[in-house]
């Protein structure tokens, strides 16, 4: 074994650990969902662990980490791409645009879908119907311009329609079924009366002085 010397130069005895070598910048990954988008490790390649705990293990894991590492990620487009292009030259511009485009359309899965917004309703149309019949079901041609003057989508309108002609179907059913159960146990919710007793009382017969 080669004699070893420190910094002024002096012999020393022993094993001197090598310092570890720094080797860049972990390899990132650009993910967006639409709302959120940020830089992560690149975890395609999973840490192999060694199985020795403390510092030293954490020392060996990281020599024996196949994660790939370059210095310099390439940074995704903004999301503003059309704006910037525009204040670049023509052949500069269109180049970022289409470089934009393409990184985009190649993450499409990424992003967030697309909500419709949400329709402003207004109730006054269907509380002055359901006034109007109160404990009935109203007919479904005035509710369906109820509807449609309250603001309702016309998905949700034939939906509406749908039950209520189902309803329809089964009312005579549902009827059958309710003078079934009631017929059965028509005083299912009260408790009977008790009877009571009745009980004579015995007379005494009163001698009258004289």
């Amino acid at each position: 074994m080669a004699p070893m010397y420190n910094s002024k130069g002096e012999q020393v005895s022993g094993f001197v650990r090598p310092a570890i070598k720094h080797r860049g910048c972990p390899k990132m990954v650009f993910i967006t969902d639409g709302n959120v988008s940020k830089w992560v490790v690149d975890e395609s390649i999973p840490l192999i662990p060694s199985g020795t705990p403390g510092l030293v293990g954490m020392l060996v894991d990281k020599t024996r980490n196949p994660t790939v590492y370059h210095p310099n990620p390439k940074m995704a487009p903004s999301i503003h791409y059309e704006l910037i292009s525009k204040h670049m030259s023509p052949e500069a511009g269109a180049a970022y645009r289409a470089q934009a485009e393409e990184w985009f359309a190649a993450r499409s899965h990424l992003m967030g879908k697309y909500r419709e917004p949400v329709p402003v309703i207004d109730c006054a149309p269907l509380l002055e119907l359901y006034s109007k019949y109160k404990n009935k079901r109203p007919p479904i041609g005035e509710l369906v311009v109820a509807m449609r003057l309250a603001g309702y989508p016309e998905s949700k309108v034939e939906n509406s329609i749908k039950w209520n002609e189902k309803m329809e179907e089964r009312e005579e059913e549902r009827q059958k079924e309710l003078d079934l159960f009631f017929g059965k146990w028509p005083c299912a919710s009260k408790t009977a009366p008790k009877a009571r007793k009745v009980v004579q009382k015995a007379i005494k017969a009163v001698k009258k002085k004289m």
